[in-house]
């Protein structure tokens, strides 16, 4: 009788399945969106609203749990949609969204955008372009891995219609420097392992040796170090700020 009572509840699980929770991905958002405006930026999972932030240009939130799976991610300026796309996010995954680019004056939503229906999320940067400086959507996978006395550093390019940057990095202990990457907009660069310690990261324009903006870190082993370069509100492309993100392992 045990043995069928067993067989039964064994026989229930395999034809009904046990469903395993997925554990939750982890997403903070960037809004760099070029806009005096405030931007909303809304995610729809199974046609319900689960996320939906008001951001000012330069915000980046903390990290929020999101339950694993595809979203719509619309972006509005004054209840105008600029932006609307498709997204994955994955069990377990930890990711950035950062919106970039200029509205159009017209604001019009970006037809490019809304006709690539799904944005796979890659960790590589083949494919990204300048989208014409228009607005899109960028999603970093912020997953790494690290010595347990490493720490990593990355940067991007958030600057629509500046030429590109060169950065270095300045090891305050060591006095050594070590050239991070050149990169154009909107492009990120790999991750750089560093031993822990203070740290200064300088940005010029590429071939150029006058510095355009300077960062100073204090680096942890096991976190991943993330700056924006970014331009101020008021003259976005001559003088620029970073903003940093901090991720742990």
């Amino acid at each position: 009788m045990k043995k069928q009572l067993l067989l039964f509840i064994f026989t229930v699980f395999t034809i009904f399945g046990c469903a395993v929770p997925k554990e939750p991905a982890s997403l903070r958002i960037g809004q760099f969106l070029v806009s005096e405006k405030a931007v909303e930026i809304t995610f729809q999972h199974q046609g319900n609203k689960a996320v939906s932030k008001i951001m000012t240009y330069g915000d980046l939130t903390e990290y929020m749990t999101l339950t694993p799976g595809k979203y719509t991610v619309t972006v509005k300026i004054n209840e105008t949609v600029i932006l609307e796309k498709k997204l994955g996010f994955g069990s377990k995954g930890t990711y950035t969204l950062f919106v970039c680019g200029i509205p159009s004056e017209k604001g019009k939503t970006n037809q490019t955008t809304l006709n690539n229906k799904l944005h796979n999320i890659v960790a590589g940067e083949e494919g990204i372009t300048t989208n014409g400086n228009l607005p899109q959507l960028r999603v970093l996978n912020d997953t790494f891995e690290s010595k347990d006395t490493e720490a990593k550093i990355r940067w991007i390019h958030a600057v629509p219609g500046l030429q590109p940057l060169s950065a270095t990095l300045w090891n305050k202990k060591t006095n050594t420097k070590t050239s991070l990457a050149t990169l154009s907009y909107p492009l990120a660069s790999k991750s750089k392992g560093v031993s822990s310690g203070a740290y200064s990261l300088t940005w010029k324009l590429k071939g150029k040796q006058l510095t355009t903006v300077s960062k100073n870190v204090v680096c942890k082993p096991k976190h991943l170090y993330t700056f924006f370069v970014i331009g101020k509100r008021n003259d976005f492309v001559n003088e620029l700020q970073v903003v940093q993100g901090v991720s742990e392992k």
